[in-house]
């Protein structure tokens, strides 16, 4: 059983996430897979967010939280903040997919959206908590030195004792959203 918050950034909620977008065309099997899960298996709690998506599956719980919902609720000091909270609840952090934007914030320590801040607070020397990143970019992005340089300082991060906390998933090559065919 496994539960799962996924985090969306402005920019996946812009040009990908909302109806009519890129998403159901640029992957059609897999957008059409995850609209049945929602639409036969949707929950909303009576006290939820207004903007928070919840659905429970056979095998766990799947909420979405929105860049937004970062600062929604916090009014006092006494106030949970969302992303030390999702930060705590997580035993695992998965980025995907990691865009050449978002891996150049977290080498830089940028946090100014809810994804970053959580990895901004996460405990990179935690190998119990791991971080693994799924790059997705245009090819020319991803072989440009840069890349190369901030996945080093991000892995560099997570190294305790011989081992990794921040696993990279090499990138396959497919069609990507510019309509090449890269990595």
């Amino acid at each position: 059983k496994a539960n799962v918050k996924v985090v969306l950034t402005r920019t996946v909620e812009q040009y990908f996430w909302k109806e009519g977008r890129a998403v159901p065309t640029y992957d059609r099997e897999n957008w059409i897979d995850f609209e049945r899960a929602v639409a036969t298996s949707k929950l909303r709690d009576e006290d939820e967010k207004e903007h928070t998506t919840d659905w429970k599956l056979t095998s766990g719980r799947i909420s979405i939280h929105y860049a937004e919902e970062e600062w929604n609720d916090y009014k006092s000091l006494s106030d949970s903040v969302l992303h030390i909270d999702l930060r705590n609840w997580a035993d695992i952090c998965v980025v995907a997919p990691l865009s050449a934007h978002t891996l150049g914030k977290i080498a830089n320590g940028l946090c100014d959206d809810l994804l970053t801040c959580i990895l901004r607070a996460w405990d990179f020397g935690n190998t119990k908590k791991p971080i693994v990143l799924a790059p997705a970019m245009n090819t020319a992005m991803w072989e440009h030195p840069l890349t190369n340089m901030q996945l080093k300082t991000v892995k560099s991060l997570g190294r305790e004792e011989g081992k990794d906390a921040v696993v990279v998933v090499q990138p396959v090559a497919k069609t990507l959203a510019c309509g090449e065919v890269g990595v």
